[in-house]
């Protein structure tokens, strides 16, 4: 073992497990960028906003959030600063409001994260009982 050629035996002694880490692929850092969206999905929906991110924001964050170096742990402080204190400035403007639906993507030529509203879906609207024909209670069918 390596550790044996660096490590005195007093201290060996006081580890209880090994675990050897190998460095994440690119894959697994988008399905922790989904994990963290996810996250700040759920704060947003608890506001009553609903939230779709574009590929170009898992895009961006998968290649700013992730150092070989510390793995993934700069990826929640770029979540944090590019997506959450955009969100976090909208609502304070009421740019963004309880009720809407805001699409999050990264324009590269401005080097940005931008937002827009989208439109909710229209609730549909079913005829009423006794709307059939448009007559109306109180009126003469011809």
């Amino acid at each position: 073992m390596l550790l044996r050629k660096y490590l005195r035996p007093e201290f060996l002694n006081r580890i209880d497990e090994i675990i050897v880490f190998h460095a994440l692929d690119r894959k697994q850092i988008r399905e922790i960028v989904g994990l963290q969206l996810e996250r700040v999905r759920r704060l947003a929906k608890a506001q009553g906003i609903e939230m779709e991110f574009d590929d170009s924001l898992i895009d961006q964050l998968a290649d700013v959030g992730y150092q070989p170096e510390y793995g993934a742990r700069e990826l929640k402080r770029q979540v944090r600063s590019l997506l959450e204190t955009r969100l976090a400035d909208a609502m304070l403007k009421s740019e963004i409001t309880e009720g809407d639906k805001v699409r999050f993507s990264y324009d590269r030529n401005a080097d940005e994260v931008r937002w827009e509203k989208r439109a909710p879906a229209a609730p549909s609207k079913a005829p009423s009982k006794g709307d059939g024909d448009g007559a109306r209670a109180g009126q003469a069918r011809p």
